[in-house]
């Protein structure tokens, strides 16, 4: 339905922002793009439809229909698991010291290849050590 959509057009947008961000640091996106990043629309639908466009290279309906029809985000559901009212969802746990968690994922291995990354990411979803660009 269409309130429906337009409640989790809504509930996306906050976070379409939040992988964005993300993902500069991750993949080179071009001027016009960061541009776009750097001035995105006020309202909500309109910016998880440009969000959405610029992360998945989707229309926003695309991604809505795909999150409605498998209960998640891009057919995997659970990957967006919102708490509360406040938008909130849970993330792996972290050591609270920065050292810590650099002896945590000191060589152990990529758990989508197998190999020590040389540049390790950790999944704050799942916890999950791979490989950068993973």
């Amino acid at each position: 339905t269409a309130t429906r959509e337009t409640e989790l057009s809504e509930r996306l947008a906050p976070w379409l922002v939040f992988v964005a961000w993300v993902a500069t640091g991750i993949w080179g996106f071009e001027a016009r793009e960061l541009n776009l990043l750097a001035h995105l629309p006020c309202s909500a639908a309109a910016r998880a439809a440009a969000l959405a466009q610029l992360i998945f290279r989707v229309d926003l309906e695309v991604l809505v229909a795909r999150a409605t029809a498998s209960g998640g985000v891009l057919g995997r559901p659970g990957t967006l698991d919102i708490q509360d009212e406040g938008k909130m969802v849970t993330f792996a746990p972290l050591p609270h010291r920065l050292l810590d968690l650099i002896k945590a994922i000191y060589k152990r291995p990529c758990s989508q290849c197998g190999t020590v990354p040389r540049e390790p990411c950790i999944c704050l979803l799942c916890g999950a050590i791979v490989c950068v660009g993973n």
